[in-house]
């Protein structure tokens, strides 16, 4: 059982409701989790948190974005495009740039199609990485932020966490974890899902 505990460090909570993941022990895992408000900041999040299976083994094994339909979809080429657009004015053409979660490194190409050669992949996917090293020709590593350290070599000007942020247990260790990456000067870049949104999904699966 894990609590996950919000930003503000609050230690009371309401229970919204709960999610039982029991009967899918295969696909999901977390055998079942509570979604409660903080009392204090007001931020909703997954708490009480039964594990059925370590989230880095999960996503090493079931990442929904190891493939290369995913990789080319025209979602993640404009949502790539956004991002670089709005990192353009922080960073220069020559900085270090870490993509901790990437995926099949959809953004990390689209770095490299600015001209940014500087770039690194971070994710706990060996297939993915396989295909970042191998087909698109970019630094990348198996690992997950917030598990062991992984001794990357150098500091990075920027890091990105591009959905990420929401699939992470212990943020503290994380965000400890990223600092130590961080340059003196450099900016972390976070993408969450937005709560406003949620009326338009279907299905919240997890």
């Amino acid at each position: 059982m894990r609590n996950v505990r919000p930003v503000c460090g609050g230690e009371t909570n309401v229970c919204l409701f709960k999610r039982d993941f029991s009967g899918m022990k295969k696909i999901v895992p977390f055998s079942g989790y509570n979604i409660v408000k903080c009392r204090t900041c007001g931020m909703i999040y997954a708490g009480d948190v039964a594990e059925a299976l370590p989230l880095s083994e999960y996503y090493s094994l079931f990442s929904k974005y190891e493939t290369k339909a995913y990789f080319e979809t025209a979602y993640t080429r404009e949502d790539s495009k956004d991002i670089i657009f709005f990192l353009k004015d922080y960073i220069n053409i020559g900085d270090a740039m870490l993509d901790m979660g990437c995926g099949t490194g959809s953004l990390l190409y689209s770095f490299k199609l600015q001209g940014y050669s500087d770039i690194t992949g971070v994710d706990p996917s060996e297939s993915n990485v396989h295909f970042i090293k191998n087909n698109l020709g970019i630094s990348a590593y198996v690992g997950s932020i917030g598990d062991d350290y992984l001794d990357l070599g150098k500091t990075f000007k920027l890091i990105t966490l591009k959905s990420v942020l929401e699939h992470i247990s212990c943020l503290d260790k994380a965000m400890k974890q990223l600092c130590e990456y961080l340059a003196h000067d450099g900016y972390i870049f976070l993408e969450v899902p937005d709560i406003c949104a949620w009326r338009y999904v279907n299905d919240l699966y997890q």
